[in-house]
């Protein structure tokens, strides 16, 4: 919340940070807690009573419980956050009649049937909504039964990419989606489909929460940096069955700019989406070129690949594609040396506004900087 926001803004209050919805330590007792579920033998018995007057916890935060078989979760009329804990005429008697077996589990925590294939579409900056949602579709028409999940984090715009702050503050939302499917589906195999930005929010989840399992991942004009430990992820014993990953031959945003950014000291980005990774096991990971941009990939003509790739793991590499056209001269030199040009193009700006600053009568010479800052903050914004 706000609070929060503040707090981690001024450098304090981790402990409050950590309690948030989708935070690494509660996603992380979420998701073991689910998982335990599924390989132990001894189960122990869970009795949750939730107060029906209870203004933080509601039913559908405590559906992990219903996937253990000797669990019951109990509503206790009147009780609240407080008031549960305390032994009384309302919870007490609750209590003593879930130990007994004399108790019905609530209704609204029941879950419902899981689904055995689940499916996340994750769109990047602006551009791979429309695809996914094609892909969407025809994952429903073939496979009724599964559940299909287009998550949308809104608008991000170039200066909220530019900060790995801002796009680490999507990892916790994403957790928390994934961590909801897993404990209402715990025996589904999950696929995973990103692009652009949406394959940096993979990266993070696979690093920070290595227990998640995807049968199948889709990276389309991936920002990972080329040395992404993908040894650590892919094969029949890691996080990550089989990946395959689709590349435009003239990607301006991770050939020209994160290849950049990565070089200048922002090692979570770079080029891996363009150049490929190095982790060279080619039975796990495929690579595609297309001839285009940073969404060459997301057309028609390609949705069919991605959902049977997604549903068998097929083709990792698209056939009969013909022959990309070489990118044009200004990206080939903006890729090789984009860390130089970069700041010199930064430096150039800064050196034109001071020099007109100086031939400037007050108060034009300090206006003029600020306006200059404000535009690039509003450009940087709506790009």
């Amino acid at each position: 919340g706000p609070l929060a926001r503040v707090a981690g803004a001024f450098g304090f209050g981790g402990m409050l940070r950590s309690l948030m919805r989708g935070a690494d330590y509660i996603s992380r007792l979420r998701i073991d807690w689910v998982l335990f579920n599924r390989n132990e033998p001894n189960q122990p018995k869970v009795i949750h009573l939730l107060g029906t007057n209870d203004p933080l916890i509601r039913p559908r935060d405590v559906i992990d419980l219903e996937e253990f078989p000797n669990a019951t979760p109990v509503r206790v009329p009147g009780a609240n956050h407080s008031s549960i804990v305390e032994p009384g005429p309302k919870t007490s008697p609750a209590l003593v009649r879930a130990f007994l077996g004399e108790s019905e589990p609530d209704a609204d925590v029941s879950a419902p049937a899981g689904a055995e294939q689940v499916f996340f579409l994750m769109h990047g900056i602006r551009d791979s909504r429309e695809c996914f949602q094609r892909v969407a579709r025809q994952l429903d028409r073939r496979v009724p039964a599964a559940k299909v999940i287009v998550p949308t984090y809104g608008y991000l715009s170039a200066r909220r990419f530019l900060s790995t702050r801002a796009r680490d503050n999507l990892v916790p939302w994403f957790v928390d989606q994934i961590s909801e499917q897993l404990a209402r589906n715990p025996n589904a195999t999950f696929c995973y489909a990103g692009h652009s930005n949406g394959t940096y929010i993979l990266g993070e989840v696979l690093r920070r929460f290595p227990r998640l399992r995807f049968e199948r991942v889709y990276l389309a004009a991936s920002v990972l940096p080329a040395g992404n430990p993908w040894q650590q992820v892919i094969g029949a014993r890691g996080p990550v069955r089989r990946q395959r990953c689709d590349r435009g031959a003239a990607d301006w945003p991770v050939g020209g700019l994160c290849r950049a950014l990565h070089r200048l000291g922002i090692r979570s980005s770079g080029a891996g989406g363009f150049d490929g990774f190095e982790y060279g096991d080619r039975d796990g990971i495929g690579y595609t070129r297309f001839t285009g941009g940073h969404g060459a990939m997301l057309g028609p003509d390609n949705t069919d690949s991605v959902v049977e790739f997604l549903l068998t793991g097929e083709p990792l590499q698209v056939p009969e594609l013909p022959a990309p056209s070489k990118p044009g001269a200004a990206f080939v030199v903006f890729s090789k040396y984009g860390d130089v040009l970069l700041p010199v193009l930064l430096a150039l700006v800064a050196l034109t506004v001071a020099g007109l600053t100086m031939l400037m009568p007050w108060p034009w010479t300090l206006v003029l900087p600020l306006a200059v800052a404000v535009l690039a903050w509003i450009i940087l914004g709506r790009f």
